[in-house]
């Protein structure tokens, strides 16, 4: 990478719904509002917001680390894919990886209409990596296993997207096939940066252990497993990975803020190749270490 500065962006969790999934309003939206901690009456209206910001700045990379929708409907993907084209055409490189909310059967994939909620269709894994082709999907470095891809996203940056799953679980396979990448990153000269939708270690004291989901691990226990993984991609190079899911902003958390939540829309890092390995995944509260 030149020492010219680059401008990077880094959304997570928009959880979009497509404002074509309400109605009408009435009890039986009310109620899954209520039971909600997202602004999903306001999601679309935040993701656009933090959209035309983006093209206003101009930056040269935007990374959005998973839960693009509200539950992996496709009209919501619709809505987030149209917002996305819409950098595409100004030259914006954009790149996402899928969250827990953004594919496969969802229960609350619905379409709401007054008393009445109706089940819709969500994307497949396979469809989410066609909707996405332009947004990391061509790339000719995919994982078989899951959909984790590498590229290089900008001259001399080798990114890295790793598919935690829905249950932020990461097989051995797909831990491998990340530390190959960096390495083969690695061999050209490129840095390599990783991101993924949850969190690499725990930002909460002992979070891993009352919701295991909390964090990325390899078996589903919620275990230590996740320290192994970092102690992995530490070995392979790794120095900055930008993380999502638990709605925390700052170097010690999602990297990118919650949308949907009315947190940050995003955060900009200012990136120099000398500085570029000052973040260190060593740090023990850092998942989302930053240049």
């Amino acid at each position: 990478m030149s020492n010219a500065q680059k401008t990077v962006y880094v959304l997570s969790d928009p959880h979009v719904m497509s404002p074509y999934l309400l109605v009408n309003a009435g009890s039986a939206w009310e109620n899954h509002l209520s039971s909600q901690r997202k602004l999903l009456d306001y999601s679309a209206d935040l993701f656009e917001s933090a959209i035309d910001e983006i093209k206003s700045a101009k930056p040269d990379l935007v990374l959005i680390c998973g839960d693009l929708t509200k539950d992996g409907e496709v009209e919501s993907h619709n809505f987030v894919k149209g917002k996305l084209d819409e950098l595409k055409l100004m030259g914006i490189s954009t790149y996402v990886i899928p969250g827990n909310h953004d594919r496969g059967a969802q229960s609350n994939a619905l379409r709401f209409d007054g008393d009445t909620s109706t089940p819709v269709a969500t994307l497949s894994n396979s469809e989410f990596k066609s909707y996405y082709t332009d947004y990391g999907y061509s790339s000719e470095r995919q994982d078989p296993n899951s959909l984790s891809y590498a590229c290089e996203a900008l001259p001399g940056l080798w990114l890295i997207g790793i598919d935690s799953g829905v249950n932020g679980v990461v097989s051995e396979s797909t831990i491998d096939w990340v530390c190959q990448q960096a390495a083969y990153g690695r061999n050209l000269d490129l840095k390599p940066v990783a991101m993924m939708h949850h969190a690499l270690v725990p930002h909460v004291t002992n979070a891993n252990m009352f919701i295991s989901t909390f964090v990325v691990n390899q078996n589903g226990s919620g275990e230590q497993s996740y320290e192994s993984m970092k102690n992995r991609f530490i070995e392979a190079g790794i120095r900055v990975i930008y993380t999502g899911h638990l709605f925390i902003d700052g170097g010690g958390g999602s990297g990118g803020g919650a949308v949907a939540k009315g947190r940050n829309d995003y955060n900009e890092e200012e990136i120099e190749e000398q500085e570029f390995f000052c973040g260190m995944l060593e740090e023990e509260n850092s998942s989302t270490s930053l240049w």
